[in-house]
């Protein structure tokens, strides 16, 4: 599943955030609404649905030009937490490439101020906090940044490893700086072998099975 995080404010809480979803379930001649899967004492989760008129303009061979009208549904999965420091965040699954008009069916329906904000991921962090989950983390593939050897040397650098990439630039260039951008990572856990990708923008994709380990490693980002 590919996910973004982001950072939540959300001063109605979860009780009113789920009875105001509840309350709202798609409607057709609204064009938008949610269907909860689950709510639980620290997260909701659910789904938002949005139906767009779109118009287009189908020109044939001769320059005649006809207007088309139809539909489009945008619909994603979300889950909105309440982390163990008493702050929020908001997953969301593939998520559109704009999410304005869900926030501001949220703000209508809690009437709070309701906002989002990127979250950013420390991947180095993200890396520390997620191995203490897992029998075995290791980085596959690694895109560095503000890669920097010496004052008059900097570069960004792509690099795949068998064995673990950041150890192995650590190894190689003992004192280069550098930030990673993104980062995939094979781990070991109850299920077997898993593969995840992170990026410092705050997507994530990983599987399922392993959503816990991962909102208990982002967690750590809301202090």
């Amino acid at each position: 599943m590919k996910t973004k995080w982001f950072n939540a404010n959300c001063p109605a809480g979860l009780d009113k955030l789920y009875a105001s979803i509840i309350s709202s379930p798609f409607d057709s001649d609204k064009g938008w609404g949610f269907s909860i899967n689950t709510y639980e004492d620290s997260f909701i989760s659910s789904k938002y649905i949005e139906k767009i008129e779109v118009r287009e303009i189908i020109t044939d061979p001769y320059g005649n030009e006809t207007e088309f009208e139809h539909f489009k549904y945008i619909q994603f999965n979300f889950w909105f937490c309440r982390t163990r420091n008493n702050k929020f965040l908001l997953i969301i699954e593939s998520p559109p490439r704009s999410i304005k008009s869900f926030i501001s069916n949220i703000i209508k329906l809690t009437k709070s101020d309701f906002n989002v904000s990127n979250l950013t991921i420390r991947i180095d962090d993200f890396i520390k906090y997620l191995t203490p989950q897992f029998e075995k983390v290791q980085v596959h593939k690694a895109k560095l940044k503000d890669l920097t050897f010496n004052k008059h040397t900097s570069g960004i650098l792509e690099l795949e490893s068998s064995s673990d990439a950041i150890d192995e630039i650590r190894h190689i260039f003992k004192n280069a700086k550098f930030t990673i951008d993104k980062a995939k990572l094979n781990v070991k856990g109850k299920t077997g072998y898993e593969s995840l990708e992170v990026n410092a923008n705050g997507s994530i994709a990983f599987s399922e099975e392993i959503f816990d380990e991962i909102f208990s490693t982002v967690e750590n980002f809301t202090f």
